[in-house]
């Protein structure tokens, strides 16, 4: 980007688009060039441990896979000329100066990796077995340097003992004093990579706090500490020493528990480098006309009310370009840009016309099967032996083509498929991977590309039921992949094309919640010209913001945020508000619900429906004398007396966080919210009473969220203690007349206190909502294990569910904290828009259908049907069952039933099943 004039709406943006000395509408991409290129030099996505030519690709899965001359130091020997069939190499080639005439511009620049060079006292770049976690990251791909084999760099051999440092470049008042937010999890997933290769290995994990605040994430850190036998250190490491003939290295470090200096022998130390901005951020800033905030990320228009926007309108931030964050905060957050640009040019002005497509019925007598094995990475190869799959699948009846890929979702591999298709004439394809419900989606968009029937797809899920339940039985797991191809390869062959219709998609949402969430979700779509319904079981709007004093970090006023919101729903006039109700019955597919609401009764329809129930605290009956003395309150009632000013004149105040949660049975999840909470009332209370004394007694501080490192230090500052305890010895409560006897042992003092409290404020996690359960029943949702609603992708599909037409947002997907929220609402609302703006949309078909001439009239599968969807009518005086397409949800349950097999459900027909059936008993592999 060269320069940015004008302003909102109508920007003009130079662009020098750098010369690739390759046409692009020639290069196949077929690898040849770079064999003959005799130039070696450093490979920056390699972070320094391999090697690029002159002619290359940035990484094995670019889009488009396009190679790229270095003029800087091609030495111009011409054979990449001699060996491109296609003519592609073209070296008088040059930049080009283009101008884009926008209306709205997305920031998304991500992030650089701090440089450890700066510590010293790690002996990065200095002691060859020092890396960093990319640098790991690289070496345990499988199209990485070392081809997913963990070396050390000094002599090449196996690691057999890993140390992992954490905050490094983070957390530090020296470099960065913010927390980068994913390290703990990057070392956690590492740890567990290394824990499968080589289960001898010894893998240790020095840390300051662990912040598991995902969802999952909690559960995944005990599975590596439990299942896998990762250790965990708490220590801050305070110099590396390296053994100048072994190359070996000695951690020192010192136990914060203990305050002992201890001493780790390590093969193989990685640097958990914190996450930076861009080197070329400040530039860009300036360019752009917006602003960096102090962490050098780009500012935000208001942290908590509007993430995504900047205060210069018509720009807009995502992902990291705005502070460190996971992908599925990254995926949010890029909705919720898209969401907001969007709004920014209008409404739309007409409805895309979608075009049914007419596909050959291919009969499985003609089948020429295709299979593809995917390698996921080390997910699967690293316990299947890939090679011995993919020649097995070239034995099977039918099969004329069987490879495999490192990434078969890569777009690569969906062009490998595509065309397979074309060159081999293949009409059935199976993919050996993982679970269809990642990719099952991608794998049929491949197929429709390639002009064959997305129902002609069957997928093999040999990562999640193979290599991940039998990862230490290499030869049991190869044998199973093989099995479940060949259920596959049988099943594939009686496929049938899955018919399909053109609907109409009824031009409004219908939003089940009216927190901050759903009512930041309705005002998007309102904004676009859509009819919104928002749905509020409780008699008014606001859900649990209206309960808070103030938010963190930017200690604004609750009501402030929450009020604005609700005075802008209210005066919208395509948003409806219906309080004090609730969702009786649900029918009907995307573009078409059938809704009805009670506890009057009165009927609606939506195109889409986006679910922000939010979330309740935690009631801790029976856990630290809740309920026995009437100062032990939860943290939301210390928020009411802070807001109250009744909270008299206390001397003593200790909180005890976790309480109900990142427990060993029960919520073992982190709420993620919880600390944060926490350190803005202990603030909020030093702020009032000075000379009170302010205790957080805490197993690990995880302040999640921009701004929020910074909070905890200027806590510290304030004077507020904070005490740590450990899981297995919990502070315990003794009610002492108008006082709170609270006992902790203090691990980092080694001795038990007893705090004569004033008030014990409870941290309780926040719960589904009541009624959650309920709910996804009538919707046909899933949910997670924690009880909240299930995404259809952890990482890629935070907002999304199994069901077409029904997004999720908030914390009715999982804890979060207003900013976290707003962002994940804009961005279900940017999904939901999709179908909207369209007006038009084509509805798969795998639905129930009757055959009349067996149908008995018994009237079995309209009493099984859990939709209504089939109704009993009389034809030419006979009376036989019927399937209403648009309710039937394909469940099967009248297929399975039915007495005489007149009920059959399209692409899960008797023959298919029983073909992969008899194919998986079979014994021989």
């Amino acid at each position: 980007m060269q320069e940015v004039t004008s302003s909102a709406g109508n920007f003009a943006i130079k662009i020098l688009k750098k010369s690739r000395y390759v046409d692009e509408k020639k290069c196949t991409g077929c690898g040849l060039c770079p064999e003959v290129c005799p130039i070696e030099i450093p490979n920056e996505f390699e972070v320094g441990l391999g090697v690029r030519k002159a002619i290359y690709v940035p990484f094995p899965q670019a889009v488009p896979l396009i190679y790229t001359i270095d003029q800087d130091f091609c030495i111009g020997c011409g054979l990449c000329i001699d060996v491109c069939d296609p003519d592609a190499i073209n070296l008088d080639q040059r930049s080009q100066e283009i101008t884009l005439n926008v209306n709205a511009i997305i920031v998304a620049t991500g992030f650089d990796e701090f440089d450890p060079h700066i510590k010293k006292e790690y002996g990065y770049g200095v002691y060859e077995n020092v890396i960093t976690t990319l640098q790991l990251e690289r070496m345990l791909s499988p199209t990485g340097p070392t081809q997913g084999n963990l070396k050390r760099l000094s002599d090449g051999k196996e690691p057999k003992r890993v140390i992992f440092i954490q905050c490094v470049g983070s957390r530090d008042q020296k470099t960065n004093q913010y927390c980068s937010r994913v390290c703990c999890m990057f070392a956690t997933k590492n740890a567990q990579l290394i824990k499968q290769h080589d289960p001898s290995a010894e893998v240790y994990v020095c840390y300051l706090d662990l912040r598991a605040y995902g969802k999952g994430y909690e559960e995944y850190r005990k599975r590596a500490e439990q299942q896998f036998g990762v250790k965990y250190i708490r220590g801050r490491v305070a110099q590396i020493i390296e053994d100048s003939l072994t190359k070996n290295l000695f951690v020192k470090a010192i136990n914060t528990i203990t305050n002992e200096v201890i001493e780790l022998q390590a093969d193989l130390v990685v640097l958990s480098a914190g996450l930076i901005k861009t080197k070329n951020q400040s530039e860009m800033a300036k360019k752009l006309g917006i602003e960096l905030a102090q962490d050098g990320f780009f500012r935000e228009f208001n942290l908590k009310s509007n993430p995504v926007a900047t205060p210069k309108e018509g720009i807009f931030l995502a992902g990291l370009a705005q502070g460190p964050k996971d992908i599925p905060d990254s995926v949010a957050q890029g909705r919720a840009a898209a969401c907001a640009a969007a709004n920014s040019l209008g409404k739309p002005t007409k409805v895309m016309e979608v075009k049914k497509v007419e596909y050959e019925e291919i009969p499985p007598d003609k089948a020429r099967i295709g299979v593809f094995v995917c390698h996921c990475g080390i997910n699967i190869a690293g316990t299947v032996d890939i090679s011995k799959v993919v020649e097995y699948a070239k034995s099977l009846p039918d099969v004329v083509f069987s490879t495999d890929d490192l990434f078969m979702c890569s777009e690569p591999a969906q062009a490998k498929i595509r065309e397979k298709v074309k060159e081999l004439d293949l009409n059935r394809i199976v993919v050996a991977a993982c679970s269809p419900k990642m990719h099952e989606q991608t794998f049929r968009n491949a197929l429709r590309q390639a002009g064959l029937s997305p129902y002609y797809f069957e997928m093999a899920n040999i990562r999640e039921h193979d290599s991940w339940t039998h990862m230490y039985d290499r030869k049991a797991a190869t044998d199973k992949a093989k099995e479940l191809v060949r259920a596959a390869v049988a099943r594939a062959k009686f496929l049938e094309i899955v018919p399909s219709k053109i609907v109409s998609v009824e031009p409004s949402a219908l939003v089940i919640g009216g927190g901050v969430a759903g009512l930041t979700a309705a005002l998007e779509i309102a904004n676009q010209g859509f009819k919104v319904n928002v749905v509020e079981m409780q008699k008014d709007v606001g859900g649990i913001v209206t309960k808070l004093n103030k938010v963190s970090p930017t200690n604004e006023n609750a009501a402030v945020i929450i009020e604005s919101l609700i005075k802008q729903v209210k005066s919208d006039p395509n948003i409806i508000l219906h309080t004090s109700t609730t969702l009786d019955e649900v029918k009907g597919n995307i573009g078409d619900f059938e809704v009805k609401l009670g506890p009057n009764g009165t009927k609606l329809k939506a195109g889409v429906i986006i679910v922000a129930t939010g979330a309740q605290e935690f009631t801790p009956i029976g856990k630290y004398g809740f309920g026995t003395h009437p100062n032990i309150i939860t943290q939301l009632q210390l928020e009411q007396l802070l807001k109250q000013n009744k909270l008299g004149n206390p001397k003593i105040i200790a909180m005890i966080q976790c309480v109900g949660a990142r427990e060993t049975k029960g919520r073992k999840y982190c709420s993620r919210i919880c600390c944060n909470t926490a350190l803005k009332n202990a603030q909020l209370i030093k702020e009032k009473y000075p000379h009170a004394d302010v205790y957080v007694c805490y197993q690990d501080i995880i302040a999640n969220g921009r701004g929020m490192e910074e909070y905890y230090l200027k806590a510290q500052e304030m004077g507020v203690a904070f005490l740590n305890f450990h899981s297995n010895n919990p502070p315990r409560i003794e009610p002492n007349g108008q006082k709170i006897s609270l006992k902790i042992f203090d691990q980092f003092l080694s001795s038990e206190l007893d705090l004569e409290s004033d008030y014990v404020v409870l941290s309780c996690p926040l719960v589904p909502s009541p009624g959650t359960k309920e709910l996804a029943d009538k919707l046909g949702l899933t949910l997670s294990p924690d009880g909240f609603f299930e995404e259809s992708h952890p990482k890629l599909g935070p907002l999304d569910t199994r069901k077409s037409g029904i997004y999720i947002c908030g914390c009715a997907q999982f804890p979060k904290d207003i900013s976290d929220t707003v962002a994940q609402a804009k961005g279900a609302a940017s999904a939901a828009l999709i179908p909207l703006k369209m007006g038009q949309i084509e509805l798969e078909l795998i639905k129930a259908i009757i055959d009349k001439d067996a149908c008995i009239s018994c009237a079995i599968c309209k009493r099984v049907c859990p939709y209504g969807a089939i109704e009993m009518v009389l034809v030419d005086k006979k009376r036989f069952a019927k399937v209403n397409e648009v309710l039937c949800q394909g469940c099967g349950i009248c297929a399975g039933a039915c007495p005489t097999g007149a009920a059959i459900l399209r692409y899960y027909r008797d023959k298919q099943l029983i073909a992969q059936l008899e194919a998986l008993l079979k014994s021989e592999v």
